[in-house]
């Protein structure tokens, strides 16, 4: 499946202008050779990170700005001879509420529950693609993208709920129409030839 336009601007917005996002984005990689590296767009673009979750990175110890962990409130989890391993301070969960009327608790990437004093919008940082479907207690709700295109979002009721998100490939059905058909013409022909060589 192509990689969403959404997410093609969020690199180059919030990450690291410096990257082709028509590529798989890694985080070392440099478009321009002589453009901002990518540790300088990572110090730069600190926040954009932690808007996406993601709560440690690696980074090589030669790259390694003096003083950078102080100024950046990152803590240092890990350290050998070629790489350091940084926690950073603020990363948002996986799943957020848009206000504070609910709690989440969530245990894995596919569930979450919810206590809310009034209806809200639950939040899944999860890139949002078509195949997506939610089940709140059991009933299915439409996922739809949040506010920037980016993230996963659904309604959830007051009081207590359980969430749960579930994929299955656009055209699935399609796609097992093709394969059943494509069994059958397989016998056929497999049959066919048995009983052409038995009527010789």
């Amino acid at each position: 499946e192509p990689i969403p336009q959404s997410w093609d601007k969020y690199i180059t917005g919030h990450l690291n202008p410096n990257v082709d996002p028509a590529q798989e984005f890694t985080g070392i990689d440099m478009r321009d050779p002589n453009g901002i590296t990518p540790i300088q767009a990572f110090f730069a673009n600190l926040p954009g990170y932690e808007n996406i979750s993601v709560k440690y990175v690696v980074i090589r110890n030669a790259l390694v700005p003096p003083n950078a962990a102080q100024q950046y409130s990152m803590k240092l989890v890990y350290s050998d001879n070629f790489y350091k391993i940084y926690q950073l301070p603020n990363p948002k969960s996986y799943f957020q509420v848009a206000d504070d009327s609910c709690t989440v608790i969530s245990s894995t990437r596919y569930s979450a529950s919810t206590n809310c004093s009034k209806p809200s919008e639950l939040i899944r940082r999860e890139l949002y693609t078509s195949g997506w479907t939610a089940y709140i207690n059991g009933k299915a709700v439409p996922v739809v993208s949040t506010s920037g295109g980016l993230f996963q979002q659904v309604s959830v009721p007051k009081g207590r709920s359980s969430v749960k998100f579930n994929y299955t490939p656009p055209h699935i059905t399609l796609t097992y129409v093709a394969f059943g058909l494509g069994v059958v013409l397989i016998i056929y022909s497999v049959s066919r030839k048995q009983t052409n060589k038995t009527s010789r």
